[in-house]
């Protein structure tokens, strides 16, 4: 059989804590079968091992070679000759005796420069240039990467190929990072070892061609310089840290960050903005809170700063306005640019409706004086000219898809109060109370057994996978063994499953029906050992039942994912605890109390910020806060506590402007 030399080595960390590498010889038929032996014998001998020791290092054991461990035992003896080769994958005996010096040899290194190669651009590459001093702990971190063949594709394609290039040795700290932060604002990312070393050879030999043979500008890119200006950096100044931190706002839809590019993305050739006027234009913008909430505004800031710039041709001022002359006549400004005779106003004429018109149309087309067709569109206060392709289509939606989505949209939403984080099932979810979802179909179809219902039409037990036990010997694992009958028949797990036809009555005479499944494991292999669940068709019952409301909109928001988004989470706890205290007036007192006190605090935290980036995230994150009561302010009629809410916004404003004017005298 194979004898395989396993080695493991401790990390920086561990090391620092007295942990020393150990080595051991494992016989096995396969490198697989030997790495799968090795992890059974650390948890036998070692269980608190995990996350203090690197991937173990593996090669096959040659007769006449470098000699090897015990086989079966640890020995700290073997390691302290021999050494991992990265290139031969092998292991090679070590050509000088150890001095106290080389026992960690970094340690008496000062500055990023004086580190070696691999350990310096894995520290530059995760921590940056500056300062130039080393940080222990961070090349503690930066040395476990360096070494370590399962790290992130990018920074070991990185340090692989960098490190190849006599040239980067050389170059200073700055310099390398430079190339690095160009190397990752490549699109597609690098995540190969090659690519690298050809980026590095180009950079290195052909300077003039840097700025030319930078990444294409894209919309993604474009996003995270968004991302970057809402933080307060400047895009051309960011560092990796700073890139890292704008693609979690990215990825995390902030609101603020959210309503910018929605607005950006609609103007033509806003891929042609240099970066920098990009960031002098969201900067000043940023500071205005109104305009996050206020598309309106927000658009017609932006049209004010880019309207005639030199780099957006196609970009013009949108100043249309329509006025009711009277008499079926409507007066439209701001077409004269398209029109035939310029200096005159276009002069409409529209149907007035009868009493024979059923609907209202959505839109009508009406003839300009010009000779042109225009067709105006009623403005919706929901849908203020929305800029946003998802908004967009829903303002575009008909009567009937609208009316189609009526149940849908009273229930979709999920009190947060009637959920918990679903764990230890092999994913991470959201587990809704069955009990609450029953409670919302009696509130929309009415009680159970006259407004909703169910009839099981099937009810079975499905074969899993065949039942097997483990056979120990000397408490050592050896082989697993299928468990059969007294007549030789294999012995399968068993699934409960149930499908029923669930039905209910909507506006009162219709009759709707569908069919759902349910399951739930009955006879299973456990921890435990073999194990039977006495709940079975209970479980399958509620299961079944909760798909079908599922199927009809109860609770999509968390079946859509919603609930895994921070922001959504934060906004629907306090929609539904304002809802849940509109029957209670001491509760409602309360929470008007509490965002009081809210306020005060975070204003205060402003006033001694250290940082403008740190005020501009109180700021947004109250203005959110106050925006979610506003608007239940508003939806329950509530006019004087909307004004006063109002006016927590003008003085959050306010209060912003002057934290941020003290940065801003600082630097003058």
């Amino acid at each position: 059989m194979t004898q395989f030399i396993c080695a493991l080595y401790p990390t920086a960390a561990a090391a620092a804590k007295g942990e020393i590498p150990t080595s051991i010889t494992i016989e096995a038929k396969s490198e697989k079968l030997a790495v799968m032996k090795l992890d059974m014998m650390i948890e036998e001998d070692f269980p608190d091992m995990a996350g203090r020791y690197l991937k173990p290092k593996i090669a096959e054991s040659i007769p006449g070679g470098v000699g090897r461990p015990p086989v079966d035992a640890f020995s700290e003896d073997w390691i302290k000759h021999y050494e991992w080769d990265k290139e031969t994958k092998n292991f090679i005996a070590i050509k000088h005796a150890e001095t106290p010096d080389d026992l960690d040899p970094l340690a008496s290194m000062k500055v990023i420069f004086d580190l070696p190669i691999s350990e310096r651009i894995s520290y530059i590459a995760m921590y940056g240039s500056k300062p130039d001093e080393i940080d222990q702990e961070h090349l503690s971190n930066a040395c476990d990467i360096a070494i370590d063949d399962d790290a992130d594709p990018e920074i070991r394609a990185i340090i692989d190929g960098f490190q190849r290039v006599p040239a980067v040795k050389a170059m200073l700290p700055a310099s390398v990072e430079m190339m690095i932060d160009a190397l990752r604002a490549q699109t597609p990312p690098c995540d190969s070892a090659d690519d690298a070393e050809k980026f590095a050879i180009k950079w290195v030999n052909k300077p003039s061609e840097r700025e030319s043979s930078g990444p294409t500008r894209t919309y993604e890119s474009f996003e995270v310089e968004v991302a970057l200006a809402i933080m307060g950096v400047n895009p051309d100044l960011a560092k990796a840290a700073d890139v890292k931190n704008a693609k979690m706002i990215r990825d995390n839809r902030d609101t603020a960050w959210r309503a910018w590019v929605n607005s950006l993305r609609m103007i033509p050739d806003i891929l042609n903005i240099p970066r920098g006027e990009l960031f002098t234009l969201l900067e000043k913008g940023y500071r205005d809170l109104k305009l996050i909430n206020d598309t309106d505004a927000r658009r017609a800031y932006l049209s004010s700063v880019l309207s005639g710039h030199p780099s957006l041709p196609h970009y013009q001022q949108e100043e249309v306005q329509v006025e009711n002359l009277g008499g079926g006549k409507f007066s439209i400004s701001g077409l004269e640019k398209n029109a035939s005779n310029e200096g005159e106003k276009a002069e409409v004429g529209i149907n007035k409706p009868t009493a024979d018109d059923k609907k209202p149309e959505a839109s009508q087309t009406v003839a300009v004086s010009h000779g042109e067709a225009v067709e105006i569109v009623p403005a919706q206060d929901d849908f203020k000219q929305r800029a946003v392709a998802l908004e967009k289509s829903l303002s575009e939606k008909t009567e009937e898809e609208l009316e189609n989505l009526h149940i849908w949209k009273k229930v979709q939403s999920t009190d947060p109060r009637y959920t918990k984080p679903l764990e230890g099932v092999g994913f991470a979810g959201t587990s809704i109370n069955a009990e609450y979802m029953f409670m919302r179909a009696t509130e929309i179809f009415g009680p159970v057994g006259t407004g909703w219902g169910y009839e099981i039409v099937e009810d079975r037990m499905l074969n899993g996978a065949p039942l097997s036990e483990s056979i120990y010997e000397n408490n050592k694992f050896i082989r697993s063994v299928l468990l059969r009958d007294a007549d030789g028949t294999l012995l399968y797990e068993k699934n409960h499953v149930l499908r029923i036809k669930f039905w209910y009555v909507a506006d009162g005479d219709v009759r709707g029906e569908l069919e759902a499944y349910g399951s739930t494991p009955y006879l299973y292999k456990s921890k435990r050992g073999i194990t039977t669940d006495g709940e079975t068709h209970k479980k399958s019952l509620t299961d079944a039942i909760k798909k079908a409301l599922s199927m009809l909109g109860f609770s999509a928001d968390v079946w859509l994912g919603w609930h895994d988004m921070p922001e959504y989470l934060a906004d629907n706890a306090i929609e539904h605890s304002i809802k849940n205290a509109s029957d209670k007036a001491e509760d409602t007192v309360r929470l008007r109390k509490e965002l009081d006190e809210k306020f005060a605090q975070n204003t205060e935290t402003m006033r001694t910020a250290v940082t403008s980036n740190e005020v501009t995230k109180i700021a947004s994150s109250l203005n959110r806060t106050i925006g979610v009561h506003l608007k239940n302010a508003k939806a329950v009629n509530d006019t004087e506590h909307a004004r006063y809410l109002e006016t927590r916004l003008r003085r959050l404003d306010e209060i912003k402007n002057e934290c941020l004017a003290k940065f801003e005298g600082e630097k003058a």
